[in-house]
């Protein structure tokens, strides 16, 4: 199960990765309806720096990426 819930992992970031290919920061941090692009990218590498570097190995979050904003209930904005 370990190792199936990890390749959906592995696919989820391929995913990222094709979708924000070739994205220009202008149209990252446009929010049409919802969050912006840029805005879901940090909130997920929030999510992953929380869990790796904070949780397991004890160090401090990312300055920027660790940010309240980025985390669940975040105004879905990333402008800077």
């Amino acid at each position: 199960m370990t190792d199936h819930l990890a390749l959906l992992l592995f696919d989820a970031w391929e995913d990222l990765d094709r979708v924000y290919n070739g994205l220009l920061a202008e149209d990252a941090i446009q929010r049409a309806d919802g969050s912006s692009f840029a805005w879901t990218l940090a909130h997920s590498t929030n999510q992953l720096d929380t869990w790796v570097n904070a949780r397991f190995q004890g160090l401090d979050p990312h300055p920027l990426l660790g940010q309240e904003r980025f985390r669940f209930g975040g105004t879905g904005g990333a402008e800077e």
